[in-house]
């Protein structure tokens, strides 16, 4: 029959159940230092040892195991084993857990806390090991998500493509940011940029379209203003651009290079152009039309190659000034053998001007003795008026001025003298021309720091 042996040891008490018949098994008076096989379960609790070789089979063992030691992990297959005597290696229900060792999991590691994380020692000068790597080996490893949001949303998160040597950001499995890991370039919506930057948007969302740049702050390069985005291009070429501006639209609306906006209470500038020390000098430069609502220029004239050497030369013409907004048409006719001509004038010409004045001008080809008189006979009416000459078949030459009048002119009014604002008082418009420097000037151009502070200035 099978008897039940108890022992202990320290205080883990074993339970075994042991193959012996029921002569072997004699109850006997129980001896200090030895263990005697008992009838009772669990029977009374003995000192001793017990030196198995063999195996021994036991129904549970019970007990805190205090004194078991060598016992390999393969042999602990189910239960659970209290924190206090699990080896540093092993991971705890609760409380933290200390990895001295190399440990594979074929599995999961799950935090059951929300305050789990991976905590890893301070290190020294000079360690290269990575804290967590990615692959065991290769540079052919199947695109894998690195980080996912969770079991159910694993496609929002980050991906890396070993192929590629690129990491996405993805949402919803779409990469929305890419790193370049080999040209080290940065795509926003673009899976391969080709630039250092590419911003790629084909739907824009809102009124910021697809780069919006924002500071809040007083900048370090120009340290009175705020700069929202500083690009700058420097190199040893035929040129360099900062910035370029293309647009295009292929339905019907309009399509913009670049717009610019300045809202403030105190001076705005939509643009700020300056340009210094250079062979020739353009603060802006436009090839094609220019529109502007008003305008104004301490000098104004025009620019063109030289008629007469375009190749070699320049000719520079300066516009005719005036303390009115006036415009100026002229021509040329002949009075008939009555000495009568008539001048029509375009049909918006009445809208567009007021204070219409004329200029004749007689002129003789032949150089006669005869003084020809010219004078108006008829003003302006209904489009026409009349010229008349004392002798007929004379060549008159016509000169017609009038004052601005239409909307965008009353809306703009000419002020041709202004008092300056006390904050504007004692500066110029042009500081160099009255002797001062840029310190006296009204619009000073932002004012960079010294030459080494400037990024745009080292190479």
């Amino acid at each position: 029959m099978s008897r039940v042996l108890t022992l202990s040891s320290g205080a883990l008490v074993g339970i075994f159940i042991l193959g012996v018949s029921s002569r072997s098994a004699v109850s006997t008076p129980l001896v200090a230092g030895t263990v005697n096989l008992q009838d009772a379960t669990p029977g009374e609790q003995q000192v001793g040892h017990v030196n198995i070789s063999g195996v021994s089979r036991a129904a549970q063992f019970v007990g805190s195991g205090t004194g078991l030691i060598n016992i390999p992990a393969p042999s602990i297959a189910t239960g659970l084993l209290n924190d206090a005597r699990l080896s540093v290696n092993i991971p705890r229900a609760n409380g933290n857990t200390t990895f001295t060792g190399v440990n594979r999991f074929t599995k999961n590691v799950i935090f059951t806390s929300q305050v789990g994380t991976l905590l890893f020692p301070s290190v020294t000068a000079g360690n290269t090991r990575p804290m967590i790597t990615m692959f065991a080996t290769g540079s052919g490893n199947a695109p894998r998500m690195v980080i996912g949001h969770s079991t159910s949303f694993s496609n929002y998160g980050l991906e890396y493509v070993d192929e590629t040597d690129r990491f996405h950001f993805t949402g919803a499995g779409f990469r929305v940011v890419t790193v370049d890991l080999i040209s080290g370039r940065l795509g926003i919506g673009a899976e391969a940029p080709e630039s250092k930057i590419q911003v790629l948007d084909n739907a824009p969302s809102n009124d910021h379209g697809s780069l919006f740049v924002q500071n809040g702050s007083n900048g370090t390069l120009f340290p009175q203003t705020r700069i929202g985005a500083y690009i700058s291009a420097m190199g040893t070429g035929s040129g360099t651009i900062a910035v370029v501006g293309a647009a295009s639209e292929f339905a019907s609306g309009s399509s913009y290079g670049g717009f610019f906006e300045a809202l403030g209470i105190g001076d705005n500038f939509g643009v700020y152009g300056s340009a210094i020390s250079g062979t020739q000098n353009f603060a802006g430069y436009f090839n094609g039309q220019v529109y502007g609502t008003s305008a104004s220029a301490g000098v104004k004239s025009f620019l063109i190659d030289h008629p007469s050497d375009p190749e070699n030369k320049l000719l520079r013409h300066s516009s005719v000034e005036s303390d009115q907004r006036m415009n100026i048409y002229r021509g040329k006719v002949r009075t008939d053998e009555r000495g009568y001509a008539s001048v029509t004038v375009p049909d918006w010409f009445d809208g567009l001007n007021v204070d219409i004045q004329y200029s004749l001008t007689v002129v003789d080809g032949t150089d006669s003795s005869d003084f020809v008189l010219a004078k108006v006979a008829r003003k302006l009416d209904k489009g026409v008026f009349v010229i008349r000459t004392s002798i007929p078949n004379t060549e008159v030459h016509w000169m017609l001025s009038g004052v601005r009048n239409d909307a965008t002119s009353q809306r703009y009014p000419l002020v041709v003298e202004e008092d300056k604002p006390a904050s504007l008082r004692g500066k110029y418009l042009e500081p160099e021309a009255h002797g001062y420097g840029v310190e006296r000037a009204m619009y000073p151009p932002p004012q960079r720091k010294a030459a080494n502070d400037d990024p745009a200035q080292k190479r």
